[in-house]
């Protein structure tokens, strides 16, 4: 039975390595694709030198280590699961006079998948309400050559989208900030009673929902898709950043 659980454990360490693996390589570094490394990594030692460890915890501190790990897990499963729950449902209505749509990673110009999801709904949208701005934000990080909302607005123009209707939002370097300087932006162009929405993919919008609110904005949202491949970092990064935002409001 032992035998049995530690090959388990091996194939479970061995997919969470190869997934990473293929990451590291046609993505770009994140937390998530860290915390993927290292819990593959973890099982996959565990599995290997299981009885030696197990001896090595018999003292306070292994206890305390093993009390860390059970709470880690919880906190991820609970986190997880209230992600996924809350985004079951998209509230936009499709009539609002602009939509945000929440910059992410890419890869030198090139949008990366996770962001050409997001992109792919605003022009779904755009379709139904050709009239409403979309504001594209997202400002340059360290392995970009150009902002994100420039390469955003890129893609958008590739599929369709009228250019006269997308708005660059090129400061941005996290969520909340995507939120205040397009509001920023918005206050300025539209009446003062202006609906609007924000896109992004489902593990993202719980929390970007309480920071556009945090942002002073009172927006709908529509989700976008995520590839399965990129599923479990995605949402090791996004508990992680729901834990800091609980912690700080940002």
């Amino acid at each position: 039975m032992k035998t049995i659980f530690r090959i388990i454990l091996c194939v479970i360490a061995i997919v969470l390595l190869l997934n990473a693996t293929y990451l590291w390589i046609f993505s770009n570094f994140n937390l998530g694709l860290l915390l993927l490394t290292i819990l593959g990594g973890a099982i996959l030692l565990y599995a290997i030198f299981m009885s030696l460890i197990h001896l090595l915890l018999r003292n306070p501190i292994g206890r305390i280590i093993k009390c860390f790990i059970v709470l880690a897990a919880a906190f991820f499963i609970f986190t997880s699961s209230m992600i996924a729950m809350s985004a079951a449902t998209d509230t936009s209505s499709f009539k609002e006079d602009a939509v945000i749509v929440l910059g992410a990673g890419i890869h030198g110009e090139s949008v990366s998948k996770v962001l050409a999801h997001r992109l792919d709904a605003a022009v779904t949208y755009h379709k139904i309400n050709p009239n409403a701005f979309i504001v594209v934000s997202g400002g340059q990080g360290a392995q970009e050559v150009i902002t994100e909302a420039e390469a955003m607005e890129r893609y958008l123009i590739k599929k369709g989208v009228n250019p006269e209707v997308i708005i660059r939002e090129e400061q941005a370097t996290s969520t909340f900030e995507n939120f205040l300087f397009s509001k920023e932006i918005l206050d300025k162009k539209l009446s003062k009673n202006y609906k609007v929405a924000f896109i992004t993919n489902r593990f993202h919008l719980f929390r970007a929902g309480r920071l556009a609110k945090s942002a002073g904005l009172s927006a709908q949202r529509m989700h976008a898709d995520s590839d399965l491949i990129t599923l479990l970092p995605d949402y090791l990064r996004e508990c992680c950043a729901v834990g800091a935002m609980w912690l700080t409001g940002k």
